[in-house]
């Protein structure tokens, strides 16, 4: 697919698509399944962390710098205006950041034409854990957006496009909507997003991302299936010693109330002694069934499993 933009910040980042920097190639076609390169498919998680996507040595000079600025802070404060130096900072703006987990379009506008409605929130699933493999080398965090800017782009494939528009609605607190859309296929996908304030903690610092992600499907074989889910916490680690890395964190549902499905998922941090980062454990239920289980690595490989042949 190729994607047309009226920012050139967009289409610079596009042709950095398949790099290391930036993303991976597009999931095997099993559900549940990105790949990047923060740990390849079939790498041992101890030795993926040795070279971990997140990671990043700060040069003395840049620790001078965030040292300074972390000096006027205290310890469990709530961070509401921090003025960042350049070197942490992505050259795009946050609501163009959204569109991370929207890489892959193929997923969601396929599913309309399926039949079966297992099928339909495995495959939901599927493209809400494919966008987060994308991003930076290391921590960087994008640019903040002025009230009232609007953001909007489009996506070519299959002879069909795909809309996307995003404006920021308050600057303090900040709070953010957006709305990606291709109404031929029978696709809407809507939300807001409103990241709490920073909370620093010494060595590391965390924020709550509030709001919710709504997915619309119309078909012919079904009646409007709504799909909502939330976001993971995020918390950057290794602020004044150790390497700076950054995990999501918490816990998240997918529900479908027409369908009765729903998912919860579980963002494990690493701990003080573990050997892993980047890893997530899950329940697929229906009703109160349980169908699957889900665990794996939300930077490479979530594996899916029946709940009751364990395969």
């Amino acid at each position: 697919w190729k994607r047309k933009t009226k920012m050139q910040g967009l289409a610079n980042r596009l042709k950095k698509l398949g790099s290391k920097d930036e993303t991976s190639e597009s999931p095997p076609s099993s559900p549940g399944t990105p790949v990047s390169p923060g740990r390849a498919q079939g790498e041992a998680p101890d030795e993926a962390d040795k070279n971990n996507f997140n990671h990043e040595e700060l040069e003395e000079g840049n620790k001078s710098v965030i040292w300074a600025i972390l000096k006027q802070l205290k310890v469990g404060a709530e961070v509401k205006h921090l003025q960042l130096p350049t070197f942490v900072l992505q050259p795009r703006s946050l609501l163009e950041k959204f569109t991370d987990a929207m890489v892959h379009p193929q997923l969601l506008m396929e599913l309309p034409q399926v039949e079966d409605a297992e099928e339909r929130f495995l495959g939901v699933l599927r493209f809400y854990a494919s966008g987060f493999h994308v991003r930076h080398k290391g921590v960087r965090n994008p640019l903040n957006p002025v009230i009232g800017e609007v953001f909007n782009c489009e996506w070519e494939y299959d002879n069909t496009r795909c809309h996307y528009v995003a404006e920021q609605l308050s600057h303090h607190p900040p709070h953010s909507a957006f709305i990606y859309h291709d109404t031929d296929k029978g696709v809407i996908l809507s939300g807001d997003l409103a990241p709490s304030y920073i909370k620093f903690y010494g060595n590391s610092a965390q924020t709550d991302v509030h709001g919710q992600l709504r997915i619309q499907l119309f078909g012919k074989s079904f009646d409007e299936e709504v799909y909502e889910m939330e976001y993971p916490s995020i918390m950057i680690k290794g602020i004044l010693f150790g390497s700076l890395n950054m995990e999501m964190l918490g816990k998240i549902s997918v529900t479908c109330k027409q369908t009765g499905y729903s998912a919860s998922f579980e963002f494990k941090p690493k701990g003080f002694f573990g050997k892993s980062y980047n890893g997530v454990v899950g329940k697929i239920k229906h009703n109160k069934d349980v169908k699957y289980t889900l665990s794996g690595f939300w930077d490479s490989t979530i594996n899916i499993t029946d709940a009751k042949t364990k395969v």
